[in-house]
């Protein structure tokens, strides 16, 4: 491939430009090279991280970024980006989590911003054609209670389809898929239906995981509910709609050897006191479902909290179906 390194008055501006739209951000790219034939821009050895002030931080890293840009769009915006092809991303997403604690209106302002497209209005006219990701990692921290919840995504790999910055320039849904491993032993595959700029949105989500460990995702119990498990999810499907703050849908899952234990902590959530009353009545050893007999399902039905990000809102949703559903094995 012909390509040609990009001089560093070039990248320095590349940099300045992203830095000087988020305040406190931190950008660095150790290599830019250019193809002249096909306008194919790559950048090798890149890092982001945004105000570690923000509510949500964010750490990005990336072994390789390729860019290609369609040549007629640089003398007739809207600029038309044919590729954005991403490879060994890994991506750290670390926010807050405490329900006695009041959050100020600035940070639910930013929040009620981030379930929309609006904030993609802040950047110039862009088409982007077609996104993949490949051989990428995403962790997500969650501080609550001053300790931390993890959940580990890696071999992720990723498909987009075409977005844009404005909602004229690209279709109403975007929609995106992607599979990989889930902690350590476990398997997903994401399906999204989504309504970016729609005050009234008509989100879908499709969420499949197998052989997933109990004990892997202890941290999102114990921490808040005082809960743990033991067992395996042979088998999970969640099939959910989201529409203006409203998670409704049905999850149905299959489980070999599921059992658990409660022990009462100062943070025990409500969820976690409804439970421990149950745990004395059920000692369930096996709670795979006879041969021929259909998956137990519980219906979804959670309401957005104005502190609850996307992420939050969607896990506090499964979370409290989860538990349904286990209640009724």
């Amino acid at each position: 491939m012909v390509s040609v390194y990009v001089p560093s008055l070039l990248k320095d501006k590349i940099v300045k430009a992203v830095e000087g739209r988020c305040a406190l951000c931190e950008l660095r790219i150790s290599d830019l090279e250019l193809n002249p034939l096909n306008l194919m821009l790559i950048g090798r050895d890149l890092s982001f991280r945004n105000s570690p002030k923000s509510h949500t931080r964010l750490r990005i890293q990336s072994h390789k970024i390729a860019v290609g840009v369609d040549w007629s769009s640089l003398f007739r915006p809207p600029l038309s980006i044919s590729l954005v092809e991403v490879d060994g991303f890994k991506i750290e997403i670390e926010e807050n989590h405490h329900p006695k604690q009041k959050v100020s209106q600035k940070v639910l302002t930013v929040l009620e911003g981030s379930y929309g497209g609006r904030w993609m209005e802040d950047f110039p006219e862009i088409v982007v054609q077609n996104l993949r990701v490949r051989n990428s990692q995403l962790t997500y921290i969650l501080d609550i209670f001053k300790k931390k919840a993890v959940i580990g995504l890696s071999d992720i790999s990723a498909d987009l389809s075409k977005v844009a910055t404005r909602k004229e320039l690209a279709p109403r849904f975007a929609n995106m898929s992607a599979t990989g491993r889930l902690q350590e032993s476990g398997h997903f595959k994401i399906e999204i239906v989504a309504d970016l700029f729609s005050v009234v949105n008509e989100d879908k989500i499709k969420i499949e995981v197998r052989d997933q460990k109990m004990s892997e995702l202890d941290s999102f119990f114990a921490i808040e509910d005082g809960i743990r498990f033991g067992g395996l999810i042979e088998e999970a499907r969640a099939d959910l709609g989201l529409q203006q703050g409203i998670l409704r849908g049905n999850l149905m899952a299959s489980y070999r050897d599921l059992s658990f234990r409660f022990s009462s902590t100062p943070e025990t959530s409500a969820f976690g006191a409804m439970i421990s009353g149950i745990v004395e009545k059920l000692k369930i050893e096996k709670t795979k479902p006879e041969a021929g007999q259909p998956q137990p399902a519980v219906w979804v039905d959670y309401r957005r909290r104005p502190e609850e990000s996307l992420i939050q809102f969607l896990l506090a949703g499964l979370k409290s179906a989860a538990f349904k559903l286990i209640s009724k094995q």
